[in-house]
């Protein structure tokens, strides 16, 4: 998990997925490339001015409940 602050209070998560024994793409300095946690298909907002990323995998696994409403 990522934590970031920025002026005027915000403040931003990042939570990305590893697997042991899974072999991720690394970026420049040797770190593993993760995809992020997902609940939907849907693209990333836009980052707003001057915020940044790590490098991330976008098409990661979409995180499902196996929790039934009404049981």
């Amino acid at each position: 998990m990522l934590i970031g602050e920025r002026r005027g209070g915000k403040v931003l998560f990042c939570l990305m997925l590893e697997d042991e024994g899974v072999e991720y793409q690394k970026d420049s300095k040797g770190n593993p490339i993760l995809p992020i946690f997902r609940l939907t298909g849907e693209p990333l907002p836009a980052l707003e001015n001057g915020q940044t990323l790590p490098p991330y995998e976008p098409l990661g696994p979409i995180c499902k409940s196996a929790v039934k409403m009404g049981q």
